[in-house]
């Protein structure tokens, strides 16, 4: 946020050049506002343009014919269309704009991959442009593989496991290895100044990798539990394959995962007796319950191209921001948050739920065993902020190193109730948590 801050008070003086002005502005907002629809940015003419996918879907739900100029980025450059602007649903179910130019070229923006803003056009003189000087050839920035990706997301959101434990998702990055390099790229690489020797690790074994493992196993660094532990994966991988050429992807992932063994985890959660039973029976879901929230969520998550409403599920960074509240984002999460520590689960628990003092509802403390590389610890490549190098986390008597990853640690959307060992209700108040420094 400071950055942003930093950026818009450079924005501010800058506006007032006029010879610098245009041009500054369009950048800035070209790389700032659409990141960021929440911020106002004062004193330059698009003030009241629609920026966002959320504003702008609102902005042409309410307005039929209108002429419009859309701004949008491509190849990292900031170009231009115009023309009647109208909302329409992708084949694979996205949000896009329809741009039917005067000199009748139609054009297509896809708003989950494209950062735009439009402005309405109401000045009669710049409502009379030449069509010859119009964008001649049709842009169209409808995703290629959006309709087969949709169909993978929506075979993942109905599976009752990790989306990784599938080979589908395998199957679909072995026939796109392409977009596999685009998204870790996307998922890992801003990390790169903070964590740039566990970054390095991943793309340069990827690269590895590329040339000495078949494109079906090469697949498997789409898992961040085999991208953060790359170097180990491929040793690894080299030697299962040497042994057994004919190898599928999910077999040597359970090969290796059974080589990296299983942790014992804890979850608390205030339930009444007949949730916490349904729970034992059933398995455990994360907050993104629904297929169709589900399906959403895997279909931005596994795209090569960042989407464009305000930071969604799209990286596994991502979804750890979103899961412990980090930043304010509707709808529910895809991981589920569990503790090494028991008092740590309970703690946490009941001292962060409003329910807690309801009659009806008790909590109960659930021992899990889940296979290490389905858990996502915050450390190495996905490591927590620096912020909490200086922080003691402590519950009652017992203090933690805030950094310490065992505090809490995620795992995929569903789990089944065969990793569920067993659960108790914990009668007495659990001591609360704070944050000290140390």
């Amino acid at each position: 946020m400071r950055i942003l801050l930093a950026a818009l008070i450079a924005l501010s003086a800058i506006s007032n050049a006029e010879a610098r002005c245009l041009t500054a502005i369009k950048k800035a907002i070209s790389r700032l506002v659409s990141r960021t629809p929440e911020i106002e940015v004062t004193n330059n003419p698009y003030a009241d343009s629609a920026r966002g996918e959320n504003q702008i879907i609102d902005e042409l739900s309410k307005q039929t014919g209108s002429t419009y100029k859309i701004i949008y980025m491509l190849d990292d450059k900031l170009r231009e269309l115009y023309g009647t602007a109208t909302l329409q649903k992708t084949p694979y179910g996205t949000n896009a704009i329809r741009i039917q130019a005067p000199n009748g070229v139609t054009h297509e923006i896809d708003l989950a991959n494209t950062r735009s803003i439009i402005v309405k056009i109401t000045d009669p003189q710049e409502l009379k442009r030449d069509p010859k000087e119009l964008t001649q050839a049709a842009v169209t920035t409808l995703d290629p593989n959006g309709i087969p990706r949709r169909k993978l997301a929506d075979i993942l959101a109905q599976r009752d496991t990790s989306p990784f434990q599938n080979p589908e998702i395998y199957e679909y990055f072995a026939n796109n290895t392409q977009e596999l390099s685009t998204t870790l790229n996307r998922w890992y690489a801003d990390q790169k100044k903070h964590h740039p020797k566990e970054v390095a690790a991943v793309f340069d074994n990827f690269e590895i990798a590329r040339t000495v493992l078949p494109s079906r196993l090469l697949s498997l660094f789409i898992d961040p539990g085999i991208a953060a532990r790359s170097p180990e994966f491929l040793k690894f991988a080299q030697e299962e394959y040497r042994k057994n050429p004919s190898i599928s992807s999910l077999e040597m992932r359970n090969l290796f995962s059974n080589n990296l063994g299983k942790a014992h985890v804890y979850r608390a959660l205030l339930l009444s007796p007949n949730e916490a039973i349904k729970i034992k029976e059933n398995g455990m879901n994360s907050t993104a319950n629904a297929v169709k929230v589900r399906s959403d969520i895997y279909f931005h998550l596994f795209s090569p191209s960042p989407h464009t409403a305000a930071i969604p599920q799209d990286s596994p960074h991502a979804a750890i921001y979103k899961r412990n509240g980090r930043v304010n984002v509707s709808g529910g999460s895809i991981l589920m948050s569990h503790s090494l520590y028991p008092e740590v689960a309970a703690s946490v628990a009941y001292h962060s739920n409003p329910q807690a003092h309801e009659d009806a509802k008790k909590l109960y403390l659930f021992e899990l065993e889940i296979p290490q590389l389905d858990l996502i610890y915050e450390t190495g490549l996905l490591s927590k902020d620096s912020e909490n190098e200086n922080i003691t986390f402590q519950v009652g008597d017992i203090r933690y190193a805030a950094s310490d990853p065992g505090i809490e640690i995620f795992s995929w959307t569903q789990m089944p109730p065969s990793q569920i060992l067993g659960y108790k209700e914990i009668t007495d108040t659990p001591p609360n948590y704070m944050f000290r420094p140390n």
